[in-house]
């Protein structure tokens, strides 16, 4: 099956003929052309390791995981060669079939690239360079859904139900998923989660649901 453009990001990972190419600025004047030829790459054990997953239990296929930044995400088979992305406590949070939407889900989640380790970018402003060098207590996924507390491990999904703060007209509050967070815990993640809106304004208008 050809792959719709809109679903081609740099770094993504296609089928070329025999081949596996992975998109790079290269490819992008003979895109529109290039998405005819290319097919998706089902999500395989050995790709999945690749991309450093690991299997939650050993000779059991069925269910891979991958932690990024204390966040465990795990991948669930489901029917018709398809996983079922979760994190712990929130059984579903979509439902994959091929390698490409898995790294695009990836990295509209974290904003980081999900690809193999000798294609990651390298240098100071790279995602490996940032964690070593500059310590970041909480992540907001792109969509304003989940707010993440790395040390400890907490993830909230942010919510308006029993709202906490108002941001731009919005009450919004935070709805524990997984981890322990006391008070204290809790306030400092929310005044984080305002300086990341206001910093952000746009997110705002697709956020909280």
């Amino acid at each position: 099956m050809p792959v719709e453009l809109e679903e081609v990001r740099m770094g993504n990972y296609f089928a070329l003929g025999k081949e596996v190419i992975r998109i790079s600025e290269h490819h992008y004047p003979i895109l529109m052309a290039l998405c005819d030829q290319l097919q998706p790459l089902r999500l395989q054990a050995p790709r999945l390791s690749k991309l450093g997953f690991n299997l939650v239990r050993p000779q059991d296929f069925n269910n891979w995981t991958k932690v990024h930044h204390g966040l465990p995400v795990f991948l669930k088979a489901a029917a018709d060669n398809r996983y079922i992305l979760q994190f712990t406590g929130y059984d579903k949070v979509r439902v994959v079939e091929y390698i490409h939407e898995l790294q695009n889900i990836w990295y509209w989640l974290f904003a980081e690239p999900l690809q193999k380790k000798e294609d990651l970018p390298q240098g100071p402003d790279s995602p490996g360079a940032l964690a070593n060098h500059a310590y970041q207590p909480f992540y907001l996924t792109w969509d304003c859904q989940f707010l993440i507390c790395t040390k400890p491990h907490v993830l909230w999904r942010i919510t308006t139900d029993k709202p906490l703060f108002e941001h731009a007209g919005r009450k919004l509050g935070l709805k524990l998923m997984q981890g322990q967070a006391g008070n204290t815990l809790q306030n400092q993640a929310i005044e984080w989660l305002k300086m990341e809106l206001r910093r952000m304004p746009a997110l705002t208008e697709k956020g909280a649901s």
